[in-house]
């Protein structure tokens, strides 16, 4: 996992919108082109893919690295993390907040956070788990254009956390990416409205490729010290979504500006949603050749990431003996899971492997992969605490076996092996 922090700029930006009318043009990525294009032919080339004995859906959980941190393991019961969050959103502002040490000032009071999310009892939770013996006040809200109508304190929050839900994925069409784009300028004017001064913000977001979007960071790289993006490592990474970790908000250098500016977003908005404008770009000069080359390092970095991964699906789908290496990788998986959870000091189960050489392989039945009532026993004499899951046996010769331990036995279990 790497981060990428953009450069700063202290200058004062205008909003200069450029918008059009009747039928709407695709949008052309200003930087990042070619990826764009292995992208799109990759993602083309894994949908047309013939089927097999497992869906495209099932062989991209046991592909992705970090899958089994809170999904349970194929043939147990179990997940490598011991935590049950609401969801996977849980770790990733986990490894957020433990990356960046985002709670480092705020150790020594109680704080106000804003979470505009539909994960956001995850974030919510994870938030509270770091500061457990604090009185914080939490708000859970929709992220809406009336913003300014929810009652809230003006510049009164610590902690701003947004999850964008219409991005703008590499095949997506016009009306998504006007979505997208307003989604964005509403996380502005939130930001502008409620963040106090040296507050932080963490910003789920989607492709960096486009104008408007690019404007957008640029406007956040002016507002706040340090602006980084990053893929966290329990991010899936089949998908496009990346974090802008945005700290120490500049409320005191940017507060004549920030009414003029929400003001202008403000009226944009109205604008654009009444007239069914789209959005062409908000500021009219070209942005600084060195930011863009730092957001374009971060998209070649994630996009290599993504083709990889693909590549790697499309592979285990042709390859012949597709199930000795899906069952390889699925305990290399497994490991890097145990080790995430270990170098953030997560609970987990260990799993150690044991091979019965009289027992048929596992044929795991991808529909009933999270129904614990689909799972039976091998052996009346297995100890309950290693009991193992398997479904749909079938022919073959070897069986390698996931046996869940106990952690003080793991000594035990690698002499053993």
């Amino acid at each position: 996992m790497s981060y990428y922090i953009l450069p700063k700029k202290h200058i004062k930006i205008e909003i200069n919108p450029t918008l059009s009318t009747g039928p709407p043009v695709k949008l052309k990525p200003v930087i990042s082109q070619s990826i764009v294009s292995y992208l799109s032919e990759t993602e083309t080339n894994l949908s047309n893919l013939s089927p097999i004995e497992y869906s495209i859906e099932f062989i991209r959980k046991i592909a992705n690295p970090y899958e089994f941190i809170f999904s349970k393991v194929p043939g147990s019961k179990f997940s490598v993390s011991k935590l049950k969050p609401f969801s996977n959103t849980f770790y990733v502002i986990y490894e957020l907040f433990s990356t960046f040490n985002l709670l480092e000032s705020m150790t020594n009071r109680n704080i106000t956070a804003i979470h505009y999310a539909a994960n956001s009892a995850a974030s919510i939770e994870c938030l509270s788990m770091f500061r457990e013996d604090k009185n914080d006040i939490n708000y859970s809200l929709e992220l809406t254009n009336n913003f300014a109508t929810n009652g809230l304190r003006p510049n009164s929050a610590d902690f701003l956390y947004f999850e964008i839900n219409s991005g703008t994925s590499i095949g997506s069409d016009i009306d998504t990416s006007s979505d997208y784009i307003i989604e964005l300028i509403v996380v502005v004017c939130n930001i502008l409205s409620y963040q106090n001064s040296q507050g932080i913000c963490i910003i789920k977001v989607d492709t960096l490729f486009y104008k408007p979007v690019l404007d957008i960071l640029f406007i956040l790289t002016s507002l706040y010290d340090k602006v980084s993006i990053i893929k966290p490592n329990t991010s899936d990474i089949n998908n496009n979504d990346r974090y802008l970790v945005c700290k120490h908000f500049n409320h005191n250098s940017s507060q004549n500006n920030s009414s003029k500016m929400t003001e202008s977003f403000v009226n944009l908005l109205n604008e654009v949603i009444n007239n069914k404008y789209f959005i062409h770009s908000l500021i009219k000069s070209e942005l600084p050749y060195y930011f863009l080359n730092k957001v374009e390092d971060s998209n070649i970095i994630i996009a290599h990431q993504q083709i990889e991964f693909m590549d790697q699906i499309i592979s285990l789908v042709k390859h012949k003996n597709r199930m000795d290496k899906i069952e390889s990788l699925k305990k290399t998986n497994i490991q890097k899971c145990i080790q995430w959870c270990e170098k953030f000091k997560i609970p987990n189960n260990k799993f150690a492997e044991k091979v019965n050489i009289f027992l048929p392989i596992v044929i795991y039945d991808e529909h009933h992969l999270l129904d614990d009532d689909a799972f039976i026993k091998l052996n009346d004499d297995t100890d309950t605490d290693t009991d193992i899951a398997i479904e749909n046996k079938k022919d073959a010769n070897i069986l390698t076996d996931l046996v869940l331990v106990d952690s003080n036995d793991e000594a035990c279990i690698h002499s053993m092996m």
